[in-house]
C-alpha cells in the first residue's frame, strides 16, 4: 500500500533473527518494488548497535543501555504492479 518513495520500518524487541531479519529478508524475496532505505546523512545510530544484513540489532546491556530491539527500514522504489 506504499506509494513510491513510501517507507516502512519493521521493529521488534526481539533478538531473534527468526523474528528479525529472517522476516525482512523473506519480504524482500518476494516484493521486489522493496528495498532498503539509507539512513540519512549525520544521523547517529545507538551506541553499540549492530548491522545485520538486513536492518540493525541492539541486544540486551549493550553500550546504549536498553533491552533488545531491532529495526528496518525499508523504501519502495517502483510503482509495483
Amino acid at each position: 500500500m506504499l506509494a513510491p518513495g513510501g517507507r516502512l520500518v519493521y521493529s521488534t524487541c526481539s533478538i531473534l533473527p527468526a523474528e528479525n531479519e529472517e522476516v525482512v529478508t523473506r519480504l524482500l524475496a518476494v516484493e521486489p518494488q522493496m528495498g532498503r532505505a539509507t539512513m540519512p546523512k549525520g544521523r547517529a545510530l545507538a551506541p553499540g548497535v549492530l548491522d545485520c544484513r538486513v536492518g540493525v540489532q541492539l541486544l540486551p546491556g549493550a553500550e546504549a543501555g536498553t533491552d533488545g530491539f531491532y529495526y528496518a527500514c525499508l523504501e519502495k522504489t517502483t510503482a509495483g504492479t
